[in-house]
C-alpha cells in the first residue's frame, strides 16, 4: 500500500494546477471525487497533477445504547457535585465538555457523543457505574435544572 501524502502535497497539487492554468490559459474546474479520491482536475494537463491524498480515516462511532445521563457542576467548592478541588479523576480541570464515566466501560480519553455533542471521558464518580454518564456543566443550578435524562450514547470505536 502506498503511504499517504501529507498536506504539503495538496498545496503542491493546487499550485501546479494554478500554474498550469496560467501557462496554458485553461480554466480549471472542480474534479468530481471518486472512490479513490480526486484523480485529476478537469481542464488541467494531467501531467501536472498527482493523485491527492485520501481523506484520513475517522474513527468509527458505535452506539452504546440509551444510558442514564445526569449532570454535575464545575463550581469549585465542596458540595454534592464534587470535593471542591476543581480537578477530574485524571487531573485536568473540570470544565464543560468533560464527562464522568465508569472507566471499566468507557476508557479515559475516549470521545463520547450525546445528542451530536462531543465530550471527553476524563472523570468518574462514586455513583457512575455501568451505563451512566455525568456531564459537567458550568453551574450547580444548571445541573439541577437538567436533572436526569435518558439518551443514546456513542463512542469512537477502539
Amino acid at each position: 500500500m502506498e503511504p499517504k501524502r501529507t498536506g504539503c502535497l495538496l498545496i503542491l497539487v493546487i499550485l501546479a494546477a494554478l500554474i498550469g492554468c496560467c501557462v496554458h490559459g485553461v480554466r480549471a474546474q472542480a474534479a468530481e471525487p471518486t472512490a479513490m479520491g480526486y484523480q485529476h482536475l478537469a481542464g488541467v494537463d494531467e501531467r501536472l497533477i498527482w493523485q491527492l491524498p485520501d481523506k484520513p480515516d475517522e474513527p468509527e462511532m458505535v452506539s452504546l445504547g440509551v444510558w442514564k445521563i445526569t449532570y454535575y457542576c464545575c463550581e469549585p467548592y465542596e458540595h454534592i457535585c464534587g470535593d471542591g478541588d476543581g480537578l477530574t479523576a485524571t487531573g485536568i480541570p473540570v470544565a464543560p465538555g468533560i464527562v464522568a464515566v465508569d472507566p471499566d466501560v468507557i476508557p479515559y480519553g475516549t470521545t463520547v457523543v450525546i445528542d451530536g455533542v462531543e465530550y471527553l471521558a476524563a472523570d468518574c464518580g462514586g455513583g457512575i457505574k455501568g451505563d451512566r454518564i455525568d456531564i459537567a456543566v458550568p453551574t450547580h443550578q444548571e445541573a439541577l435544572e437538567l436533572g436526569v435524562q435518558y439518551k443514546e450514547v456513542w463512542m469512537n470505536e477502539q
